[in-house]
């Protein structure tokens, strides 16, 4: 008896020796093994929450099952992520802070625990003249930020050539030079091309349009190439935080990337226990805002931290920090792709899939050859009951998803099967598109569907469907076309901009206008929430002011639309605010706003 017992613990040990976080010895037998990865949207990304009771109504101006809500000191696009009792949130780099920063609340009150600031440059560079100047060269690119919208103002406003030139001059003494508005592919400010500003402002006064072709997008610094940023990006990449953190429970530790090639580990009271940075020269185009800012989070995986920002794939020890592999995904003239690492199980070996697609033999990072499937979505979800099927989206523009799954043979989404032979990962198309005959060709091929949520057999489809997993049916709901706040009557799931997550036994979604849905797992509509346009402090107001219009889409609620699940509530951000609803709390009424986002000029 007592071998047979030692021969079924060992075998139940085995199924788990690979997990991110292994549950604990005296775990009771009942409790399933831990996950093969974690990162944006929960264990394996799979945006489920089972053990999440969270409420279904909520109501900002009343205060009805509201608990708190936070106006932050930054502003951001990434997933907040509960662990424990704390909710962890990431802040851009902005007009008053020149570095990322990593913040931890109490999920409770909503009060701000601990900040630290994910300042790189004492690991990306040990010369300490070289790293004083280049802390003075991000203060100066920061600060163009928001002052860029300033100098354009008082050049635009000037009229005549004398007084243009005397602007710029002033700007040009400061430490400024001017980029062209759609010059962005050319907008590498080299010495070169340092030319006489006079040449620039008659260029400017003829112009005579504010938005002509060649008129003021934001200031550049001067100088600001160094020994570690040579690249189109630069500073524009080096703060950019983009997506969510990641909370270990066994550690009760935290993990956080930024767009700029840094890894990093803090404790649960903000202790640094390492930081680390690659970063891969001459990617462009990742300034950080909307879809982009969780589509490139990181991942654990084992005991490896992986990180694929700016197209540098970054293999991390969890327990050291020291890189374990790293390689340079390929980019496509279509687009750079911005999905996150998935991980996948196929002949029971774990396999990392990447953008490009790309895929590597876990832990080792073995690069593996790919065959039959060769198109990438915005997200790779795997199906986590059956780990060799994954799911792809549309949304071509982030994908390299050509001409975004119009007149090729595989139109998004899609599903796909692999087999593995030696080093070559085969991939077949189980099915492709959703068939919709009475809509137009558009919503045949389901093509704008980033963010798909599957569970227990069903796929679910952002346009309003339910879908059959392993076929592609349609099981309940059509795909459709919503108004503003006016959900159709043949949806089966919620409205939503980018996310769809599910807890509770049901299925939820938000949008930038302010609608928040909820709709059964079955495809019943539960509620309908109204989202009311936060009000901006003071204190905001600067880091408001200063953000571009690519960064903050002309709205205080963010683009991404991001939210997450503790155990009885759930965390919502908007671009410049955090928001916990929980069921029977009461916040007082809401104030009548005197300042709103309204008065941004």
């Amino acid at each position: 008896m007592r071998l047979l017992i030692t021969l079924l613990l060992a075998g139940a040990l085995a199924g788990i020796v690979h997990a991110a976080d292994p549950a604990p010895m005296d775990a009771p037998a009942a409790v399933p093994p831990a996950p093969v990865w974690v990162g944006v949207r929960g264990p394996e990304g799979t945006g489920v929450y089972p053990d999440s009771k969270p409420p279904t109504t909520w109501n900002v101006k009343t205060g009805k099952n509201v608990r708190w809500v936070l106006p932050l000191n930054g502003w951001g696009q990434g997933q907040p992520v509960v662990g424990g009792d704390r909710v962890f949130i990431m802040l851009e780099a902005d007009a008053l802070h020149d570095f990322p920063r990593l913040q931890c609340l109490d999920i409770v009150t909503g009060a701000v625990l601990w900040e630290k600031e994910i300042d790189h440059l004492p690991v990306a560079e040990p010369d300490e003249t070289k790293r004083a100047q280049l802390y003075k060269d991000v203060k100066l690119y920061i600060g163009s930020l928001a002052l860029g919208t300033v100098f354009e103002k008082e050049f635009l406003d000037s009229k005549t050539i004398e007084q243009r030139k005397e602007v710029v001059k002033k700007w040009t003494e400061l430490g400024y030079v001017p980029r062209w508005r759609s010059d962005s592919a050319k907008n590498i400010i080299t010495p070169d091309r340092i030319t006489d500003m006079k040449i620039f402002a008659d260029a400017q006064l003829k112009l005579g349009l504010p938005d002509g072709p060649g008129t003021m997008k934001r200031l550049g610094p001067l100088g600001f190439s160094s020994d570690i940023y040579q690249t189109n990006c630069s500073f524009a990449c080096i703060g950019r935080a983009y997506g969510a953190p990641i909370w270990s429970e066994k550690e009760k530790a935290v993990y956080v990337a930024t767009a700029g090639g840094t890894s990093a580990k803090y404790d649960q009271d903000g202790k640094l226990l390492w930081m680390t940075w690659s970063f891969n020269p001459g990617k462009t185009n990742l300034w950080g805002s909307g879809t982009d800012s969780c589509a490139r989070s990181p991942i654990i995986s084992g005991d490896l931290f992986i990180n694929t920002a700016a197209n540098n794939l970054v293999a991390v020890d969890r327990a050291t920090g020291k890189i374990r592999f790293k390689e340079t995904l390929p980019s496509y003239a279509n687009a750079e792709s911005i999905t996150a690492p998935a991980v996948m199980t196929v002949n029971g070996k774990d396999i990392l899939l990447t953008a490009g697609p790309c895929a590597y033999l876990l832990p080792e990072g073995k690069p593996l050859k790919l065959d039959g499937w060769l198109i990438c979505g915005m997200q790779a979800l795997v199906k986590h009951d059956e780990r060799d099927v994954v799911f792809f989206c549309g949304s071509g523009e982030h994908c390299t998803w050509p001409n975004k799954g119009f007149g090729i043979d595989t139109p998004p989404p899609a599903a796909v099967r692999y087999t593995l032979d030696g080093d070559t990962l085969h991939g077949k198309v189980i099915w492709s598109g959703v068939q919709a005959p009475e809509y137009t060709d558009r919503l045949k091929v389901g093509d704008n569907a980033p963010w798909l949520l599957y569970n227990d057999g069903k796929l679910y489809h952002r346009n309003g469907a339910i879908l059959d997993a392993l076929t592609g049916k349609i099981i309940t709901g059509k795909l459709v076309n919503d108004k503003e706040n006016q959900p159709s009557p043949d949806r089966s799931v919620p409205v939503t901009s980018h996310l769809l997550q599910l807890a509770g036994g049901n299925v939820y979604g938000w949008r930038e206008s302010g609608t928040a849905q909820v709709y059964t797992a079955d495809g019943k509509r539960v509620a309908n929430n109204s989202f009311e346009r936060p009000t901006l402090t003071k204190e905001q107001m600067p880091i408001w002011h200063g953000l571009s219009s690519g960064d903050a889409y002309g709205n205080t609620i963010s683009y991404s639309c991001q939210f997450t699940f503790g155990k009885d509530c759930i965390v919502m951000r908007g671009l410049m605010h955090l928001y916990c609803f929980s069921e029977g709390a009461q916040l007082p009424p809401a104030p009548v706003p005197a300042v709103t986002a309204a008065t941004k000029e």
